[in-house]
């Protein structure tokens, strides 16, 4: 169960922040942390970890996770589908953070539910390429963070029509349940 408190989750959130600038791996807000931060100025009142995009070829999974873990974080990488980190899940404070890698095959991004027991249903998380590789800056806790842009199109995309109205749970309605499937996946993106 999370104990996210906008102290502890305004503390991940900076201090996971400092981590990636220090790599020179250049991130954006994504999801609840993204609705959050241009809907509500913080958090969003149901925000339970942090939500960090990554473009995959950015993305210095050995050298995150070294970083990391010399801050005191504890690591749950997922590695798989397909052998390469897509996301890592970092614990602080009793929240996490997720920082995903988002892998460009033709004019789309995505990145695919790791292989773990909460996931029931495999799927990935799709968008054009453009809007997660456009970004316009929002002020959060004193200071600038990447978001895609055009903003209220990513949102709209993520949360529908009434993202702008607050609810007890914002669902994604970017996950596709039959994406891709591994054997129709380029190698290069395979890692094999």
């Amino acid at each position: 169960m999370s104990a996210f408190t906008l102290e502890n989750g305004r503390q991940l959130l900076l201090e996971t922040a400092d981590i990636l600038d220090e790599l020179g791996i250049r991130f954006f807000l994504m999801q609840g942390t993204a609705l959050g931060a241009y809907r509500d100025h913080g958090f969003t009142p149901t925000e339970a970890d942090i939500d960090f995009g990554v473009l995959v070829e950015h993305l210095y999974p050995k050298q995150l996770v070294d970083a990391l873990m010399d801050q005191d974080y504890q690591i749950e990488t997922f590695s798989l589908p397909f052998h390469r980190i897509r996301t890592i899940v970092a614990w602080k404070y009793g929240i996490h953070v997720d920082i995903v890698g988002f892998i460009r095959w033709g004019a789309k991004r995505f990145t695919h539910s790791p292989v773990h027991p909460s996931v029931r249903e495999p799927y990935a998380i799709v968008h054009d390429a453009g809007i997660l590789e456009t970004y316009q800056s929002v002020e959060l806790f004193g200071r600038q963070f990447d978001i895609p842009s055009p903003i209220e199109r990513y949102l709209q995309l993520e949360y529908g029509d009434d993202w702008r109205t607050p609810k007890l749970d914002h669902v994604s309605r970017t996950r596709v349940y039959d994406f891709i499937r591994k054997e129709s996946v380029p190698h290069d993106l395979l890692g094999t």
